[in-house]
């Protein structure tokens, strides 16, 4: 069974209800995604191309004992489900690949009307609710091996016909190998969707990222003749290609729509990959007992209405203690990319309103209830977060004039704890430090979606990294988009590339709420190390940052 195959059996979630036959389907608002990607309705990603596989979410949709399609032709009903694609009169029936109660997955058919649409379910005869979705022609999404669009990509290393292993931390890539990343969302079949698909590259311009780095020898870019509305881009890795375990992938089809960004591990000869700018993931990625303790002051430019922008300084203090299980696909939205690239994110809610995916979702260790952060003579406590793996706390947050920071520059920062069940007797100290400096802040203020964003800053250290971090939240479809870009703190500037702001939806302007930033920050490549009972591997990591408030236009 291909890889793809085992992946998209992999798709399916357990239902979350079981409902009796005669209740009516229940499709879930903003429920329909790109099956790969899950990216939210409403962001620049978010539509659903023609020929590629979608995934409903909802109640109701189908038996409590979930089914799968199995052999060619594929038919416009499986198990009693079917789904229903309208523009106005003019309607398409999708193919269902798995039904179950709570998910369908399906393919959208390669002649579905463009445009906003309307998508329902029946099941053994009950039709349920109308659910809109945008239709397109081409827009990506690439498989992750999480299944949750983030995270390593479902890559293979291409070695020989009979010798195509899965890229892994183990099973680096190198530079000039040829890999096939799996996806869906390139656009129409070459032939009806209901039978094997053709092989042939679809008639789709396509360009493909890798570590910041431009794909030149594109090789196939098309269906897989084992699955319908499933695409496979075969290319040869460019020999810029940066080396690290979380190099980001992209693909950008007809100069417009960008896909997720998945990753896949690069090394010199293809050997186990390397990431020395991510001090504890090779911790994690091995099932260690791990902790680190976190700390980071914002100066904010924050403009949030007429009058002129207002210095602001928000202080955080915060960790977490894990035990994820070992694994050569290991990945948690702390892990930064290697210098030189940007990897983006898109997710449902908003990171300012505490609705933000948990960064760090690992099994956690107990550390007992709260750590102590002692500075500049203080000692306070910093309690748990709303997730069990993590604390934090804020220090401050107050206009910069009020002088009511905590931490200072030069400040030695020492956390401690006396811990709980598994980790005990915690200590880590970090040393605090100024942010760089953005050149022409003030100026910055605006961002345009799908353009080049320079920014530039006083050259800091040369064993300090540069975090870049942009996000916007689109209120009309309660979604975010954001982006991470890493590079030495000494190169003084940075260019995020037009491919990465176009994944940051543009901004309702709203007076009093900060929808959008851009933030510059600095940490340490080499964090010094902390200590506790029961831990493998401990860290105490000190960021400082200069971030300002801007819109997001079109």
């Amino acid at each position: 069974m291909p890889p793809v195959a085992r992946l998209l059996s992999g798709l399916a979630l357990t239902a979350l209800l079981v409902a009796p036959a005669s209740a009516r389907p229940f499709l879930y608002y903003r429920g329909i995604l790109n099956a790969a990607s899950f990216a939210p309705e409403g962001l620049p990603n978010g539509a659903i191309a023609r020929g590629s596989i979608f995934s409903l979410f909802g109640r109701d949709l189908g038996p409590a004992e979930p089914a799968i399609v199995s052999e060619f032709p594929l038919g416009a009903s499986l198990a009693g489900v079917s789904v229903e694609v309208c523009r106005g009169e003019d309607c398409r029936s999708a193919l269902p690949l798995f039904v179950a109660a709570g998910q369908i997955n399906a393919v959208l058919p390669s002649d579905a009307p463009l445009g906003r649409v309307a998508v329902r379910v029946s099941y053994d005869g009950e039709a349920g609710n109308w659910s809109p979705i945008t239709v397109v022609e081409s827009s990506v999404g690439l498989f992750a091996v999480n299944s949750a669009g983030f995270g390593p990509s479902v890559t293979q290393n291409f070695v020989s016909q009979t010798e195509q292993p899965i890229n892994s931390r183990r099973v680096a890539a190198r530079p000039g190998q040829i890999v096939t990343l799996w996806g869906t969302g390139l656009g129409a079949a070459l032939n009806p969707d209901r039978d094997a698909p053709f092989a042939g590259d679809l008639p789709v311009e396509v360009e493909i990222f890798v570590g910041g780095a431009r794909v030149t020898n594109k090789l196939y870019s098309g269906r897989t003749p084992c699955c319908s509305g499933v695409d496979q881009i075969v290319f040869e890795i460019p020999a810029d290609a940066p080396l690290g375990c979380y190099a980001p992938v992209l693909v950008r089809t007809n100069g417009t729509v960008v896909s997720n960004s998945v990753s896949m591990a690069i090394s010199a000869d293809g050997s186990a990959c390397e990431d020395g700018f991510n001090p504890l993931v090779a911790s994690l990625a091995g099932g260690g007992r791990v902790g680190s303790l976190l700390t980071a002051v914002f100066d904010v430019l924050r403009e949030v209405d007429s009058e002129p922008a207002e210095p602001f300084t928000t202080e955080l203090a915060g960790g977490y203690f894990v035990q994820p299980a070992m694994s050569d696909f290991y990945f948690n939205q702390l892990v930064m990319p290697p210098e030189g690239s940007c990897k983006t994110l898109a997710f449902r809610g908003d990171t300012l309103r505490g609705r933000a995916m948990n960064p760090v979702p690992d099994p956690s260790l107990d550390a007992g209830e709260a750590l102590t952060l002692n500075v500049g003579g203080r000692s306070l406590l910093v309690g748990r977060s709303l997730f069990p793996q993590s604390f934090l706390e804020v220090l401050s947050s107050a206009p910069t004039a009020d002088g009511e920071a905590v931490v200072r520059e030069g400040d030695a920062v020492r956390t401690t704890a006396a811990g709980g069940a598994d980790v005990g007797n915690v200590e880590g100290e970090a040393t605090a430090r100024a942010p760089l400096r953005i050149g022409d802040r003030a100026a910055l203020t605006e961002v345009r979606s799908g353009r080049p964003l320079t920014l530039e800053w006083t050259p800091g250290d040369v064993q300090d990294q540069a975090v870049i971090w942009g996000e916007a939240y689109s209120v009309a479809h309660d979604a975010s988009g954001r982006f991470v870009c890493v590079t030495s703190a000494a190169a003084g500037a940075l260019i995020v590339p037009d491919y990465i702001t176009a994944q940051l939806p543009a901004t309702a302007n709203r007076k009093w709420a900060v929808d959008a930033w851009i933030a510059l920050g600095v940490v340490s490549k080499s964090p010094p190390r902390a200590s506790a009972a029961g831990l493998d591997d401990a860290a105490a990591i000190f960021g400082a940052w200069q971030m300002n408030t801007v819109a997001v236009r079109d």
